[in-house]
């Protein structure tokens, strides 16, 4: 049987095979990237965002894949960061900034570039291991040219070379770099790797689009969660809401709004359905590496 489930908007279907609604607090990288997942497997999905758009942030950020750029963190720390940049390429393909980036160490800085080696090593061994495991991991890039090293005669020559409209190589991306790079200033040899940059305009909106679009997820834009409470059916979802929904629709934001503009108390009460009194639908909340589910 098919229950339906209203939630204060448009009505969600829940698939009959998983009766039981989840509800997720805050539609950044984390939330919005849930929701697709659990809507993509046929699983009910509310998404609480307490602004009027998905994915907030900074217009560019650097995936920092393999953590190459922080010498202060683990080789361990290393490889999840790794794990973490192939995961996002993937979920994610059309948001990447496909340039690599320049790892390179100033005169006057106490570290040597050799001392990245052994790392950088290690994680062209993992990324080749994840590749044989499944081949869709190769986002980055052949393991082979994962990192390339620059002496200073190879940037010389460089150099001498004509500046590429369009470069692909990492040989062509450093051309601009050999024209304009005070070669004295800095030790070697530099070292090019294969980490990409992540647009968060085209990440929001790939995210946007696709919820937009399913029937599974109802994104209730504009409410900020106060409370969570488990009752015997499941979760209380206590949320305040501007009740300016015509507002929403201008784009208008919150700032511009007078003081005046009454706010509501909005409860959405998340049920689950003939999944038995010792199951709770799993609940997500996003900046934290951990979800509740299952009995206290």
């Amino acid at each position: 049987m098919t229950d339906t489930i209203s939630l204060g908007g448009k009505e969600n279907v829940v698939n009959e095979n998983r009766p039981f609604t989840v509800g997720i607090v805050g539609g950044g990288v984390a939330g919005s990237t849930a929701a697709l997942k659990f809507a993509g497997v046929g699983i009910n999905t509310v998404l609480f965002e307490a602004g009027r758009s998905l994915v907030s942030g900074p217009p560019i950020c650097h995936l920092h894949a393999g953590g190459n750029l922080y010498r202060e963190i683990s080789e361990a720390q290393c490889i999840a960061l790794l794990e973490q940049s192939i995961a996002t390429v993937r979920a994610y393909p059309h948001a990447m900034n496909r340039r690599p980036t320049v790892i390179a160490v100033p005169v006057s800085d106490d570290g040597e570039p050799a001392h990245l080696l052994p790392r950088l090593e290690a994680l062209t061994a993992h990324y080749r291991k994840l590749i044989e495991d499944d081949a869709e991991n190769a986002v980055l890039g052949h393991p082979d040219q994962y990192f390339t090293l620059f002496f200073k005669a190879d940037m010389e020559h460089l150099a001498t070379q004509p500046l590429p409209s369009s470069p692909t190589t990492a040989q062509e991306w450093m051309i601009p770099l050999a024209h304009y790079m005070p070669l004295d200033n800095f030790k070697y040899p530099l070292v090019v790797v294969q980490e990409y940059g992540l647009s968060v305009f085209r990440l929001a909106a790939t995210a946007s689009l696709a919820l937009d679009q399913s029937p599974l997820c109802d994104v209730k834009f504009g409410h900020r969660v106060e409370a969570l409470t488990e009752t015997e059916n499941g979760w209380l979802v206590e949320s305040v809401m501007k009740t300016v929904s015509d507002a929403l629709s201008r784009s208008t934001t919150w700032s511009t709004l007078p003081d005046s503009v009454p706010v509501s108390w909005t409860t959405w009460q998340i049920l689950r359905a003939n999944v038995g009194s010792n199951t709770k639908p799993p609940m997500w909340r996003t900046g934290r590496h951990s979800r509740a589910s299952g009995r206290k």
